[in-house]
């Protein structure tokens, strides 16, 4: 039987405006309280919101930019 090369699981892609803390937090490189930051600054047009409001810096942006997306806003 011939051995079947796997490729690799992408990572999940997390909605900023509707994912939970518990999977926020299991970004590269976000600590718990970035984390609580990121939900507590919802809604986001955009991923960029993160660093144009302060909440991240660009490089920590960088680092889970497509780990992110932004959906439909919630109220």
């Amino acid at each position: 039987m011939p051995h079947r090369h796997r490729e690799p699981s992408k990572p999940p892609v997390y909605d900023l405006n509707r994912a939970p803390l518990r999977k926020i937090k299991t970004l590269p490189g976000i600590t718990p309280s970035m984390a609580e930051r990121i939900v507590e600054g919802r809604p986001y047009e955009s991923p960029q919101d993160l660093v144009t409001r302060g909440i991240l810096t660009e490089r920590e942006l960088k680092r889970i930019a497509d780990r992110v997306r932004v959906g439909e806003k919630r109220d």
